[in-house]
């Protein structure tokens, strides 16, 4: 990757230094995705890297106490999403809240609504941990604009991870939607606490969702 990283032994050495040392490796992979003239070789390269945490067995677990991040795929359920994926690629690390089992009864619940409620819509996620349920409510309703927010700054880098990782395949090209778009048309993530970045850029919002931890129930507004 033009003298980034020569080898994926070597990142992962890099990462298991310390949750620091692999959030900073994870931060430069970000700005080669970012870099259209890096993002393929940068797509590529987590591609490859993935492939060989499941070659060698790591489990996830193994993988965040040894490399203080691991990437998963959350496997949809077969009428989840327009673009009729099989999974979604996510990673996540250790300081941000992780995709748990309900965050998925939440997402759940989502899809009992029509789906009007979020097609062409402007849409807020409050506390989007890695961004899983931003993406994936791109991917399914095709709103016109989805902002995830959380006021946690390391889990908004890494849902950039995941919304590049998503939106490109394994080869770095892109995955056009049925409008001809990628999701990088459709979701953005911004640190925020609460709604401040939509007020403070004057950003209507038509709809609102969160599944906050901090919370005793779900937030669908």
């Amino acid at each position: 990757m033009s003298g980034l990283y020569e080898s994926i032994d070597e990142f992962l050495n890099k990462c298991s230094e310390s949750g620091d040392s692999a959030y900073s490796a994870l931060r430069s992979l970000l700005e080669r995705l970012e870099n259209p003239e890096t993002r393929i070789a940068a797509r590529v390269f987590f591609a490859r890297l993935q492939k060989k945490l499941h070659d060698d067995g790591a489990s996830s677990q193994h993988c965040l106490q040894t490399y203080h991040f691991q990437i998963q795929d959350i496997y949809l359920q077969p009428d989840e999403g327009y673009q009729n994926r099989k999974k979604l690629t996510m990673m996540v690390i250790p300081s941000i809240f992780m995709p748990e089992d309900w965050s998925f009864t939440f997402f759940e619940g989502l899809n009992r609504h029509p789906d009007s409620i979020f097609k062409d819509r402007t849409v807020a996620e409050l506390g989007c941990g890695n961004g899983w349920i931003s993406i994936t409510i791109a991917d399914k309703w095709l709103p016109s604009k989805v902002y995830g927010l959380d006021i946690n700054p390391r889990a908004v880098k890494i849902s950039w991870i995941n919304l590049y990782l998503n939106a490109f395949d394994e080869n770095g090209q892109p995955v056009l939607d049925q409008e001809n778009k990628t999701l990088l048309d459709r979701v953005e993530f911004y640190e925020s606490d609460l709604l401040s970045y939509c007020r403070d850029n004057h950003i209507e919002l038509e709809r609102i969702v969160g599944c906050i931890p901090q919370v005793s129930l779900p937030i669908c507004l």
